[in-house]
């Protein structure tokens, strides 16, 4: 009895297990389309570099970038699907006076290897590192930015057309910006370091507008590795960075202490797949 009255609403059968008919006349209703999940992927064909901090808290680090760092890069990255990878190397410090260097130690920037397939070449650039002073808090990560993408169509560095571009920045401190170094006068965003009017030429540190549309004049995409202290300042800085250049793309992701979790991280970074650069 109670079973029975369960089938019948409004004077009409029920029929258990049957779909709801529409109204006479009316359509069936239309479920919403399933949308496709979007797998990220490592970039089949991509370019490399690596913009690492050589200041003085980097010391423990580096034994963690000899062989076989970029190895096991690369075997990972072919395991997911890489079919052709080069891999470039530069580096930074800060500028080599105080407060912000020492000099004889510190260096602003300097392209370490050009991109290559070789992975024991560019391995092997890697060997050659050294940690200086770096003598306040933040340092020249703009810096190297800037100079990655400026001198990354060029022969200096020599991204490849066709490939995806990637410049994985290795920090555990926060960037000096415009502003920092009035006296160098205004950064007039070139490859020429030794051109304002600071000690040895140098000038004032570039703006985040200025890295932004460098990065995206040159396709490069930037994946910032660094230490969990530091991932609200680069999250910050890169929302800043996109919101000037949607193309850029690019991610944050968590370096260890001493950096030995760096070539796992940055494979997920790889794996944010980027907006086309145009």
């Amino acid at each position: 009895m109670g079973y029975e009255a369960d089938w019948k609403a409004d004077g009409k059968e029920a029929h258990p297990g049957k779909p709801e008919q529409p109204p006479c006349g009316g359509e069936p209703k239309q479920q919403p389309p399933v949308q496709p999940v979007v797998q990220p992927v490592v970039p089949p064909v991509a370019d490399i570099v690596l913009a690492q901090d050589l200041s003085g808290s980097f010391a423990n680090d580096l034994p963690n970038l000899q062989a076989p760092f970029l190895s096991n890069l690369n075997t990972n990255l072919t395991a997911l699907g890489a079919t052709d990878v080069a891999y470039g190397v530069t580096s930074f410090i800060d500028y080599p006076f105080p407060p912000f260097g020492t000099a004889g130690m510190d260096f602003i920037y300097n392209t370490n290897q050009p991109v290559t397939t070789n992975v024991a070449t560019a391995q092997a650039s890697l060997g050659t590192l050294a940690v200086g002073s770096g003598n306040d808090g933040p340092e020249a990560q703009l810096v190297a930015l800037q100079q990655a993408a400026l001198r990354g169509t060029t022969g200096e560095i020599g991204l490849r057309p066709g490939s995806d571009h990637f410049v994985v920045l290795a920090t555990d401190a926060p960037y000096h910006v415009a502003g920092d170094f009035p006296a160098g006068g205004p950064n007039n965003n070139n490859t020429n370091l030794a051109d304002g009017t600071g000690p040895g030429g140098v000038e004032d540190y570039p703006s985040i507008a200025q890295v932004a549309d460098d990065l995206s004049v040159a396709g490069l995409h930037p994946i910032f590795a660094v230490t969990a202290d530091q991932i609200p300042t680069y999250q910050a800085l890169l929302n800043q960075m996109d919101a000037l250049h949607p193309n850029i793309g690019g991610s944050v992701v968590m370096l260890s202490p001493d950096s030995s979790n760096l070539a796992s991280a940055i494979v997920p970074g790889l794996m944010q797949t980027p907006a086309p650069m145009v």
